[in-house]
């Protein structure tokens, strides 16, 4: 007669076969073949059970399975408890009290749970660190760092398929803050297939054309931010994404006036520093002056120039 077994991790392990229960062991599999034929059951223990007998190893067996049904409820308690715990971390992380949403993703992983658990955590930590860099400049190259670091976490720990988008996007915007926008573009281009929510598709989009003009990627950047455009038709987002689109070069600008005499006083100034500044009248306000270095053609010329003049014109600023 052909047999088949089936086996489970849980205890007692027992054998049906032959028409006799055999329980082997406590720390075995449950090892069951069921032959065709139905013959009468009849329960063989163990030696090392065999003077208690039937009734007192059933109880044991019994009082073991309690044992490990109150253990599985209690970790289904704490499992509950961390999940309360992130959300509160969150609420908090909205309301911008870093402190507590970092106590409370720190409160999570202290507790060391399973499943999807530490990751969630991890992302939850990589938004606080990347909300410190940016409200506090002063430390912004450390935090930023760190939030680096606890989104990867995210990224390589097992997770929920809708935290992937979303650590892969924060990822990408702290690597943009660190100038490594090779990593920006790549995590911005993944993010932007495994968000849930059109928006942040859209918003993604857009940075990741800013990513492919500080890359010099002019053609690709300009396909980005036309589909901006097409998906945020009317909004202020489409808006900005059509101010930047088509541009070939970098510009830098050192400051606004509000006369001309101002504007081109500072233009002489820079040019006897090397520098061939122009002046320009603002496209959206002819009551202003602007001083401006168009045409850069990569980021970097443009940045080291800012870095240059950026004590005597605070407000300089790069375009796009």
């Amino acid at each position: 007669m052909r047999k088949s077994e089936l086996y489970f991790r849980s205890p007692p392990p027992v054998v049906l076969h032959g028409g006799r229960v055999r329980v082997r062991g406590l720390s075995c599999f449950w090892n069951c073949a069921l032959k065709a034929k139905k013959m009468p059951l009849t329960p063989t223990l163990p030696p090392e059970y065999r003077g208690e007998g039937t009734g007192k190893f059933l109880a044991k067996s019994v009082c073991l399975l309690g044992i490990l049904c109150g253990l599985f409820l209690v970790g289904c308690a704490a499992q509950q408890d961390d999940v309360q715990r992130l959300r509160a971390g969150y609420d908090a992380l909205n309301a911008r009290q870093l402190d507590a949403a970092l106590a409370a993703a720190d409160g999570v992983l202290a507790d060391s749970p399973k499943d999807t658990l530490p990751a969630e955590a991890h992302y939850l930590r990589g938004r606080v660190f990347e909300e410190r860099a940016i409200t506090n400049p002063e430390g912004g190259v450390s935090q930023f760092q760190t939030a680096r670091t606890e989104y990867a976490a995210a990224i390589d720990l097992p997770h929920k398929p809708d935290l992937d988008g979303r650590a892969r996007a924060g990822l990408a915007n702290v690597a943009f803050h660190q100038d490594d926008y090779a990593t920006a573009a790549e995590q911005w281009a993944a993010a932007y297939y495994k968000l849930e929510q059109p928006k942040d598709q859209l918003l993604t989009l857009y940075q990741l054309g800013r990513t492919e003009q500080r890359l010099g990627k002019w053609e690709e950047a300009d396909e980005s931010l036309a589909g901006v455009q097409r998906g945020a038709a009317g909004t202020e987002l489409a808006t900005k994404a059509r101010l930047i689109q088509g541009a070939r070069g970098f510009t830098v600008q050192f400051a606004t006036f509000s006369s001309r005499k101002q504007a081109e006083s500072a233009v002489v100034e820079l040019r006897k520093q090397g520098v061939m500044a122009q002046h320009f009248i603002d496209p959206a306000n002819p009551s202003l002056d602007l001083v401006r270095v168009i045409s850069l053609k990569t980021y970097a010329e443009a940045k080291a120039l800012k870095a240059r003049f950026i004590r005597q014109y605070t407000s300089t600023a790069i375009f796009p």
